[in-house]
């Protein structure tokens, strides 16, 4: 998923190559290190929803903090999504919102997967609300597929 690579033998090896495509997928701001997209990468036509875990060994043996990394591959969404920002005037936030309203996540869900608390995901959703005209998560859903 994070490479194809015609010979593996001219790089470092395989737990070299893995860890250079990992670096890439961070950046570093005000010396700590985020995530680049909004938790989500693209390998061909397949979509991935990246997850992150610290890892802390019980040992005092002096080793520097790792994470794990969790890519769950995502479902293609039936619907479309493209003309969104367009149609009712969503920001890019918003929108990401939305899909993951449309996958079925909770506020709660929604607030890990975005990173943001789940009364930030409340006020997305309320404006969101507005600009759609409706009056629910169902709603939102609805006013979607009416295309």
């Amino acid at each position: 998923m994070l490479t194809y690579p015609a010979n593996l033998s001219k790089s470092n090896g395989a737990d070299s190559l893995v860890e250079e495509r990992v670096q890439t997928l961070f950046e570093e701001s005000n010396g700590s290190r985020n995530l680049k997209s909004n938790g989500s990468l693209t390998s061909g036509r397949r979509r991935y929803h990246l997850r992150i875990f610290s890892v802390r060994s019980p040992l005092a043996n002096g080793h520097k903090p790792a994470v794990a990394i969790l890519l769950e591959r995502t479902k293609k969404s039936s619907i479309d999504l493209s003309n969104l920002p367009k149609r009712f005037r969503l920001t890019k936030r918003e929108v990401e919102t939305v899909e993951h309203l449309v996958r079925g996540f909770s506020t709660q869900q929604i607030a890990e997967r975005m990173g943001i608390s789940p009364n930030t995901v409340k006020a997305f959703l309320r404006s969101i609300m507005m600009k759609m005209a409706a009056d629910s998560r169902a709603g939102i859903i609805a006013r979607i597929l009416q295309g």
